[in-house]
């Protein structure tokens, strides 16, 4: 009997900019985050102190807010660390810092990916007058959260039976794992992301981070096989479409999806980037991504994952714009009154990398091969 896998991948991720998936948690410096006397930044692990010591802040805690931080610095070297990272610049007491994830790139944000280029590819690949339809009839600008909800269902959902209800899901069919091994033997640094003005780059905001400099990730992805349904149970006009629904992705040639999206986010990043003064050294590092990950015999490909990475990387309005301007900025009319600011390319999202000056964050190499 066949089993239940169709195919299994193992995926390999390094970062290649500097890379931050949030755990949705901040670390307030001076409490639970405190520089050591040689420079480095701890971020405080309250769950694993010993019971002399936990007695101990408790105590100073009782004599106020000061007394606390006093001797939190003064105990800085001594107390159990989270994350012990470089930090290249002291910040303010009172400062916060967004924290990573405790998978540091988890497994839904790998998935999240692959499920946003493929939809680009099969998006890409229709005619653009069957694209502009799909988008018309697909798009919903009155519901904030779910303005694509149903344009995805065209490309990867299928209505089950009126006595069932709900949906199947093409990516119900896909398994990413969380890293495999524990998160350990990477490079973290304290690092300011801001956000920079075109074509000036004037910084006109910021946030602090603990963000991933090196390291690899490896995770496990399966491709479940389709269920045995029996056609007989299922009205016939249900059948076909939940079946080719369900197997839709045995039929998507995922590498070269990766590649397509991450080549085209390279190209999109390299328009606004090419002729601004200051970025000449970013720009050349993303025609090296080009030519080292474009390549149609690369098993390894160029993905843009986690915070700041804008709406290049998490959704296909790139491609929209293309093939459909007008749309387009309506789309990003309805963001701005939405969101009360101009939706527009005129931003990047940067931060310092060593060697290289401001770059664009989020960059990382993903290699996948069958296991």
């Amino acid at each position: 009997m066949r089993g239940p896998v169709e195919t299994s991948y193992e995926i390999t991720i390094r970062p290649l900019t500097p890379l931050h998936v949030g755990s949705g948690d901040e670390a307030l410096l001076g409490l639970d985050a405190l520089y050591r006397r040689d420079g480095r930044l701890c971020i405080v692990d309250y769950e694993a102190l010993p019971g002399d010591l936990a007695s101990r802040l408790a105590s100073k805690a009782l004599q106020g807010l000061e007394a606390l931080e006093r001797e939190l610095e003064a105990l800085a070297d001594n107390l159990p660390c989270r994350i012990i990272t470089v930090a290249k610049a002291r910040l303010p007491r009172g400062s916060t810092i967004r924290l990573p994830a405790t998978d540091v790139v988890p497994g839904s944000t790998v998935k999240g990916y692959i499920r946003t280029a493929i939809l680009y590819s099969l998006a890409r690949h229709r005619s653009p007058v069957e694209l502009r339809d799909m988008l018309a009839m697909g798009v919903n600008l009155r519901k904030v959260n779910q303005a694509s909800m149903a344009l995805e269902g065209m490309f990867f959902r299928a209505p089950r039976p009126e006595r069932q209800g709900g949906f199947v899901d093409a990516f119900q069919q896909l398994l990413v794992s969380d890293p495999l091994s524990p998160p350990g033997g990477f490079e973290f640094g304290l690092d300011e992301i801001g956000v920079y003005k075109l074509p000036s780059l004037e910084k006109v905001a910021s946030v602090n981070a603990i963000i991933l400099r090196s390291g690899e990730l490896r995770y496990h992805l399966s491709i479940m096989r389709p269920p045995a349904l029996e056609a007989r149970g299922f009205p016939r006009e249900y059948y076909s479409r939940i079946m080719g629904v369900l197997s839709l992705l045995e039929q998507v040639d995922l590498l070269a999806s990766l590649r397509e999206f991450g080549c085209f986010n390279i190209k999109v990043e390299v328009e606004k980037v090419k002729n601004v003064r200051g970025l000449e050294a970013y720009a050349a590092l993303l025609e090296e991504y080009r030519s080292r990950y474009c390549a149609e015999n690369s098993r390894c490909v160029a993905a843009r994952l986690g915070f700041m990475t804008g709406h290049h990387s998490k959704t296909i309005l790139d491609l929209v714009k293309i093939v459909d301007p007008e749309f387009y900025k309506r789309v990003t009319s309805h963001l701005s009154r939405l969101y009360g600011r101009i939706w527009d390319d005129m931003t990047l999202k940067l931060v310092e990398s060593l060697g290289a000056g401001l770059v664009g964050v989020g960059w990382c190499e993903l290699c996948l091969r069958e296991a």
